[in-house]
């Protein structure tokens, strides 16, 4: 099939330019373009050697790696079907590497326009959406019978005696399929060999034996039961992406009263809830979504569960019960845990290590105070956070975490600047989470002058969704990396306004702004910021950066689809220090009340190393 080919011209002796894409591209396509730069020297084609690859960075800010090729003097790559995922900007930086040299030789930006909606119509009936497809399928799934004994009925087909005869189609327990269950018949010798409870620790007669197994490729439990010897025995173990763990067992054999039992929504009737499941038990849960959620147990959302199937094992007496959740069909498995002391349960905790963090006023989280709770999940590496909806009065938070003399304390702590963001950290505000900081009742100069409510760390971070108004402090976000380092920093869908009333120190009331690192990669969409100040300083801006003072700064800030508000309702980049490079700004599909301002940071600023690229950008 012909693909539609858009080829640029580079010549290496020039600044590589930011080209916008001529064609359309459009979602759900795969291998539909091929991107190429025609390279030249001096006006001549060029000797090119080395391989050619891309890094395509989509609307929601994934960057999908692309291999290219090299002939001749033409380098080019073929999109596949990742980079057509998401609707909105795409961004194509294309790349050659001979040896240790690498080399930028083409920056593409286009659109991906939506070929498709999640409404699909057949010609008698409107599927109203893929979700509420998925979700009809999970409820008619939820009506299969599921418990043991259906199994050995109908899916066991026949209920397989598993004795010699059949060593040859499943020589072990290992190998036996999933929604089974096989009765086995073995001597000693025999059994010893079949990946079973050892008969010889645990005394087991092999002559009779039951082995249910549950789940599927990524997740299995297997149930063995011993009950014709004077005690009854039953053992239990799991198979998580194809490797199992030992032979556990269950107390007494207690579980045989619950017949293997699957919790699925056919039960809730019985138990409603993990709370009131029977004391040395073990269920598997198999249900929809909608069921899921109201039974007590891990959120799906929060820890991206997969609630089609999982394992609750509970343990214990009236006085201290503990239940353990295992879930192991959605990727990495995850186990979680949580204790019952004297009828009360506790909130569930992630045993094999935390990897989301949540701040909620709520009290179901991590912590309740983003203050607290950010400090804390800085502190302890945890790269992801996610602040449940609530408000979050910073300032009243401060007086919380440091006391009644906050100002003090804060500014004597590591934290002066504000909150710490960086090292890979992604914090994602729920709909509904508002931050507000207002230090309209301070009179501390250097709280005024120094503090913002979140501050850049060296590395990577990620903000999506923040809602936050700031009175009176240096910036909402400080985004200054004095020319250290090489990192990404991105804001999506945030909503910030600063406001001095009190004309303080700098006068700059800036939403986002700082001073750029030796390498920065900075996006800024789908945004609004509003900036007000009576300071009576000019040439301001609601954003703002400014290159590094050293030598060797470049960066890169792409800002798209933001709107900018206030008597500083712009963006304002400004070339500083020594640094030859350039660092370039595209600005693209904005609405802004004053034009781009692109300027010296100081009378001193004389080397012009900021270059500004706009277009379809709106001046109100």
């Amino acid at each position: 099939m012909a693909m539609i080919e858009t080829w640029v011209n580079q010549d290496l002796t020039a600044p590589v330019q930011v080209v916008y894409l001529p064609g359309n591209v459009f979602s759900q396509d795969n291998n539909g373009n091929l991107i190429g730069v025609n390279v030249f020297q001096d006006g001549e084609p060029a000797t090119l050697s080395g391989s050619v690859s891309a890094s395509v960075i989509r609307a929601d800010g994934a960057t999908v790696a692309v291999t290219g090729s090299l002939s001749g003097n033409q380098c080019s790559v073929v999109l596949p079907q990742a980079c057509y995922a998401i609707p909105g900007v795409i961004s194509i930086v294309i790349k050659l590497t001979s040896g240790s040299d690498i080399a930028t030789i083409g920056a593409i930006v286009g659109n991906v326009y939506q070929s498709s909606t999640d409404t699909v119509v057949d010609p008698g009936e409107i599927i109203p959406s893929i979700s509420a497809l998925i979700e009809a399928i999970n409820e008619a799934v939820a009506t299969i019978p599921a418990d043991y004994s259906e199994l050995s009925q109908s899916a066991v087909r026949g209920n397989y005696v598993w004795n010699p005869g059949k060593l040859s189609i499943y020589p072990t327990a290992n190998a036996l399929p999933v929604q089974s269950c096989f009765i086995g018949n073995f001597g000693g010798s025999d059994y010893d060999n079949l990946n079973l409870p050892s008969r010889s620790t645990y005394m087991l007669d092999p002559s009779v034996f039951q082995v249910a197994t549950i789940g599927n490729a990524t997740f299995k439990v297997q149930i063995a039961t011993f009950s014709h010897t004077a005690a009854s025995r039953q053992f239990i173990r799991m198979c998580i992406t194809g490797t199992w763990d030992t032979w556990k067992i269950l107390s007494d054999g207690k579980y045989i009263d619950n017949q293997g039992l699957v919790w699925n929504a056919s039960q809730l009737s019985v138990y409603a809830t993990a709370d009131v499941l029977p004391k040395q038990s073990v269920f598997l849960g198999n249900f929809s979504s909608s069921n899921y959620d109201n039974l007590h147990l891990p959120a799906r959302v929060i820890y991206g569960l997969d609630a089609s199937l999982f394992l609750i094992e509970t343990y214990g007496n009236d006085s201290l019960t503990v239940q353990k959740a295992t879930f192991g069909n959605s990727g990495n498995a995850k186990q979680f845990i949580r204790t019952n002391i004297n009828g009360t349960w506790g909130a569930w905790k992630q045993s094999s290590g935390i990897d989301k963090y949540v701040i909620d006023k709520g009290g179901t989280g991590n912590n309740t105070s983003l203050v607290a709770g950010i400090i804390e999940a800085y502190e302890a590496g945890i790269k992801n956070i996610k602040v449940l909806a609530g408000t979050y009065d910073m300032v009243a938070e401060y007086q919380s975490y440091y006391g009644s003399d906050w100002e003090t304390d804060l500014l004597n702590s590591s934290y002066s600047s504000g909150l710490p963001i960086g090292n890979g950290m992604v914090l994602d505000f729920a709909p509904g989470a508002v931050v507000t900081f207002d230090y309209s009742d301070g009179r501390n100069a250097n709280i005024n002058e120094r503090t913002a409510a979140f501050m850049a760390k060296q590395g990577d971070y990620e903000i999506y969704g923040l809602d936050i108004s700031c009175n009176n402090i240096r910036y909402c976000i400080h985004d200054e990396l004095a020319g250290v380092g090489s990192y990404r920093h991105i804001y999506s869908n945030c909503k910030m306004s600063m406001i001095d009333d009190e004309n303080t120190a700098w006068k700059s009331c800036q939403c986002i702004g700082g001073g750029l690192g030796k390498s920065g990669n900075i996006e800024i969409r789908n945004c609004m910021f509003y900036s007000d100040n009576n300071g009576g300083s000019t040439g301001l801006g609601a954003v703002s950066y400014h290159n590094g003072e050293y030598a060797g700064i470049k960066s890169f800030i792409s800002i798209t689809g933001c709107y900018f508000d206030g008597n500083n309702g712009t963006f304002r980049a400004s070339w500083y220090g020594v640094s030859t490079l350039v660092t370039h700004v595209i600005a693209s599909n904005n609405s802004l009340k004053i034009a781009p301002i692109i300027r010296p940071e100081t009378s001193e600023s004389t080397v012009e190393n900021v270059e500004f690229t706009g277009f379809n950008n709106i001046i109100r």
